[in-house]
């Protein structure tokens, strides 16, 4: 144990010192000292951490070396399916996370990546992408039946409760898409309830605790604790604001705890739940032709993206007084969305236009070992390394005051941009997607009026791209009118927004009173 704190100690001074590959090393040692898996799980936590900031090849390197001496460890599999992952290798991130998943099947994080490496993978159709959710939401039924029904006041015309769980009522830029459904709720009509599946205190949660009902933090909560809560609250429609992601609580929807859950808000993707009645969509990301391969059945809004700049960006204008000397594409995507099929297309349109740049911006983009793995790749295509420029993490401000240095985003596919998206849109900065995938680039570009940034091929990607970055009159007329085209589209009527969910809260919840009166 003193070996162990030790080691702790020399860890912490790694940090300090941001010598991050001598810490992953210290790291492996400590969790060689630890006889459970219980304290094996903050060093394990660590790593995925180091891996997130871009250190993700050194750290796989050390696990496959560690792979072969050490007896099968789920957890060891996880991270390396993380790493892939990050690499952009979806298949090969699939590979480990399935032996992990063999060795435990209740690691959560396993699961959570699991479906990730489905919904990044450029080779599935829609159909594929589904079938992992609905398999995990069989699981999460089977160790999570439904809770017993509390005694629901069965009044179509009464105050409803709506409940939403989410782990981001801290901070996140995700929170634009359901924020209106707190400032704009009719209180006449709705009491709003918000359950903090991450308790962390950040500039949001201040406002969230203001704007509902209450405010409950359910970190650490067990399933059972938590859908008692939420039955103590008499909550009559549960929201799900997660869906997959960090912080999700499925587990407390396979349960049932309220008469009526909705999924589909901050993420736009089916639970793969048959408790989950609802999925909020819209028809461009959830066509009704698709429909029928979801559990949920599908409530249809305007648009499912929905955001408006926060206040400390409001006085940027989209307009530069001079254009770089050469044109620069932009890609600010987090790194795990950049498969190997979507840096074929980019190195194509590096090659067709010479004298082009690429700037990649992420979290962990400003560490050596993230550059150098991305710029190996792009040679190997035939693109001098100097033409690719990197950004790590910045402030809100500085991320979208970056969008100043590029003339043209290339978007991610099959997992669009989202929130990026529209900060590009907002600086006036076009966005050149790929039709399909998840679908949410459609959703968008139909919302705002520019279905021409949609390609429907990759050809057609590549040369929508090469056309429109050399055509500085067109770049100049999109600077000028992206952002009103944003302002004046159902993206950003947020009144529209909270009413068309508050209509369906209300039909919803007449239909399940008649249906409970006749049974």
């Amino acid at each position: 144990m003193k070996h162990r704190s030790q080691l702790d100690a020399a860890i912490e001074k790694a940090w300090q010192l941001r010598d991050f590959d001598l810490g992953a090393v210290l790291i492996l040692q400590a969790l060689s000292l630890c006889p459970s898996e219980n304290e094996q799980t903050r060093y394990w936590d660590q790593l995925i951490t180091l891996v997130f900031q871009g250190h993700f090849q050194f750290i796989e390197m050390l696990l496959l070396q560690m792979q072969e001496e050490a007896p099968a460890n789920a957890s060891l599999y996880l991270v390396l399916g993380i790493c892939s992952q990050q690499s952009g290798l979806p298949k090969r991130a699939r590979f480990w996370l399935e032996q992990s998943l063999s060795l435990n099947l209740k690691l959560f994080k396993t699961h959570q990546a699991y479906l990730w490496s489905y919904l990044l993978d450029p080779e599935l159709n829609f159909k594929a992408r589904i079938r992992p959710f609905q398999e995990y939401g069989q699981i999460l039924a089977h160790h999570h039946p439904q809770a017993s029904a509390y005694q629901v006041n069965i009044d179509p015309e009464k105050k409803i409760r709506i409940g939403y769980v989410s782990s981001d009522f801290y901070d996140h830029s995700v929170v634009h898409m359901y924020a209106p459904l707190f400032a704009l709720k009719n209180s006449q009509a709705f009491e709003v309830y918000a359950y903090a599946t991450i308790g962390r205190e950040g500039p949001m949660h201040e406002w969230f605790q203001n704007q509902a009902h209450c405010l409950r933090n359910i970190e650490g909560f067990s399933t059972e604790d938590a859908v008692k809560c939420i039955q103590n609250d008499k909550i009559d429609i549960l929201v799900d604001l997660n869906g997959p992601t960090f912080g999700n609580r499925l587990d407390i929807f396979a349960a049932k705890p309220a008469p009526i859950q909705i999924t589909g808000l901050g993420f736009g993707w089916t639970s793969g739940l048959a408790s989950m009645d609802y999925i909020f969509t819209d028809h461009y990301l959830l066509p009704p032709e698709l429909a029928q391969a979801v559990p949920e059945q599908p409530l249809y809004l305007s648009s499912i993206f929905h955001w408006l700049a926060d206040q400390d960006i409001q006085n940027f204008e989209p307009h530069r007084k001079t254009r770089p000397p050469s044109p620069c594409f932009g890609a600010f995507h987090q790194v795990l969305k950049i498969n190997h099929s979507m840096l074929t297309l980019w190195a194509e349109i590096l090659r067709t236009i010479p004298e082009s740049r690429l700037l990649l911006k992420d979290r962990g983009l400003d560490h050596a070992g993230a550059q150098a793995y991305y710029r190996l790749l792009f040679k190997a295509k035939g693109i001098a390394p100097e033409r690719i420029l990197f950004a790590g993490r910045t402030s809100q401000r500085e991320h979208v005051q970056a969008y100043q240095s590029v003339d043209l985003v290339l978007d991610t596919f099959p997992y669009q941009a989202g929130i990026s998206a529209c900060e590009a849109l907002y600086m006036g900065v076009p966005i050149i997607s790929l039709q399909g995938g998840n679908r949410g680039a459609e959703s968008l570009m139909h919302a705002i009026g520019h279905p021409e940034f949609l390609a429907n091929s990759g050809q057609n990607y590549i040369d929508k791209a090469v056309k429109l970055i050399q055509d500085s009159e067109q770049l100049n007329a999109y600077r000028a009118c992206l952002r009103k085209d944003l302002f004046n589209s159902s993206v950003s009527n947020l009144s529209e927004f909270s009413a068309e969910c508050e209509a369906y809260y209300r039909e919803i919840w007449r239909h399940w009173c008649s249906q409970a009166h006749k049974s």
